[in-house]
């Protein structure tokens, strides 16, 4: 009973949106749109930032999902890996006589499965989600290569073209649409269900959880499977936008996934988080790559930056753990 008791009361706290960070992520969000504003001209057009939304709906929608992963104190490095597949795979079920929509729902269906694949070794062969999730990326990236001779197909189809790019409301695209909509899904899940509350209590304390009677390797299971499920959709969705795919289509996203989960106060250690700070992530880090195009920064700056913000996230969040 104590045990249970305070797994509630440490679940209960970690739930709460932690406004501070959620804020500061906002206020810094806010100071980045506006410094764009005023020293580049013509940068934040509606138009431009319409696009910039469409542009950042594919991170968001990934990094939903690691939002979730993390809070649990797990990492999913996989989903980059998941993208490319997601993406080869409708191009090869489009080149077939299968109805677009039953070939998007065979993609998702398999991009669960890699999910599944990936809390079945976590679970039962106790392998670190982080060393397994790289695992599943190698060998996805093996079997992509062996299976396309290095030369993805080319299938296209208007009604996938038009799920990622059609604006039929309000004059915002559907990809934008589908991140809103998954936004609100998990937000529930997180911070209005008790499938969430069980989430930030793994993510806590795992041994407390298990005393209050949460079933761990079930809600791994689904938490995984949740995440290659929305990667799935966003490789989807971006092979719609680009009209193409390629093997390193997902490479970007691997690590941008996890920097805008932490910029907007999830801490890599899990317990905490909340999705409205990832989305403010998102946005910062779709905006300071946007800037450091028009500011033609080279590659070598751009690696050197984002190192920077690896080492502050991790003097920031590395040691919330210790302080537990």
């Amino acid at each position: 009973m104590i045990g249970g008791s305070h797994g509630r009361i440490e679940a209960q706290g970690a739930r709460k949106l932690h406004v501070n960070n959620m804020m500061i992520c906002y206020i810094a969000l806010a100071a980045l749109w506006l410094t764009t504003t005023l020293c580049i001209p013509g940068f934040n057009t509606l138009e431009h930032n319409i696009n910039t939304l469409q542009t950042a709906s594919f991170l968001g929608i990934i990094a939903a999902a690691q939002t979730i992963v993390v809070i649990t104190g797990g990492i999913d490095l996989s989903v980059s890996g998941v993208l490319t597949f997601a993406s080869v795979m409708i191009a090869a079920l489009l080149k077939t006589d299968i109805h677009p929509i039953a070939c998007m729902l065979v993609t998702l269906a398999a991009g669960a499965g890699i999910g599944a694949f990936n809390a079945f070794a976590i679970n039962f062969l106790r392998i670190p989600p982080l060393l397994m999730s790289i695992a599943t990326l190698s060998l996805i990236e093996g079997a992509l290569l062996v299976a396309t001779h290095g030369t993805p197909p080319g299938g296209q189809s208007e009604l996938i073209f038009w799920l990622s790019k059609g604006k039929p409301l309000l004059g915002i695209p559907n990809s934008v649409w589908f991140w809103a909509i998954v936004s609100m899904v998990i937000f529930w899940l997180l911070h209005r269900s008790r499938y969430g509350r069980h989430i930030f209590c793994i993510g806590a304390n795992t041994k407390v959880s298990l005393l209050s009677g949460i079933k761990i390797k079930k809600l791994t299971f689904t938490v995984y499977m949740v995440s290659s499920l929305l990667s799935s959709l966003a490789g989807v969705l971006l092979f719609g936008y680009i009209g193409n795919t390629s093997l390193t289509m997902g490479t970007p996203y691997q690590l941008d996934s996890i920097i805008a989960v932490v910029l907007g106060g999830t801490p890599i250690v899990g317990g905490k988080g909340n999705i409205l700070g990832t989305i403010a992530g998102v946005l910062i880090m779709v905006l300071v790559k946007d800037m450091l195009n028009v500011l033609r920064m080279g590659q070598a700056g751009r690696e050197i930056l984002l190192g920077v913000i690896i080492v502050l996230l991790l003097l920031t969040y590395g040691r919330e753990r210790a302080n537990r």
